[in-house]
């Protein structure tokens, strides 16, 4: 039970990161396994579908690539701590399946805090005290974030 309930604030600390980032420009549809090492190989998927991210607590079977990982350097990974390629590297995860599509998680991974960052930003009391930014920041944000992933 205490593995569950671990696995579960785990997946939401996740789960929201992606949410942060929105929508993608990203055309192909890109499905990637997750398995939690440390928390008894409990899977997850990452969805990528028509520009919309989606994350599961489930298995995806029929999936592109499949990266094992333990809790600590998915957390390090989603909240820019480090690489996917470097933990890959240094041996803190193992993948396998399509590069290209691994690839494309990268560049989303690296970009989430950026957004987590904005977002704080723009909701924050400090930022709302400054009429004179509002506008222009928030017109900035919107125009970033409707890039394509590869141009951020």
């Amino acid at each position: 039970m205490e593995i569950d309930a671990g696995f579960n604030d785990f997946f939401e600390e996740v789960k929201d990161a992606f949410e942060a980032v929105g929508n993608v420009d990203v055309k192909d549809h890109i499905a990637i396994h997750v398995n939690v090492t440390d928390m008894g190989n409990r899977p997850f998927y990452i969805e990528i579908s028509n520009g919309l991210i989606d994350l599961e607590p489930f298995g995806y079977y029929d999936n592109d690539a499949v990266i094992n990982a333990d809790s600590k350097s998915i957390l390090d990974m989603v909240h820019r701590e480090t690489d996917l390629k470097d933990a890959y590297t240094y041996g803190r995860v193992g993948a396998y399946g399509n590069l290209y599509k691994l690839s494309v998680l990268r560049d989303i991974l690296k970009y989430a805090v950026w957004y987590q960052a904005a977002y704080f930003y723009f909701n924050s009391s400090v930022y709302f005290n400054s009429s004179v930014y509002f506008s222009s920041s928030l017109n900035s944000l919107t125009n970033c974030a409707q890039l394509p992933y590869s141009t951020l």
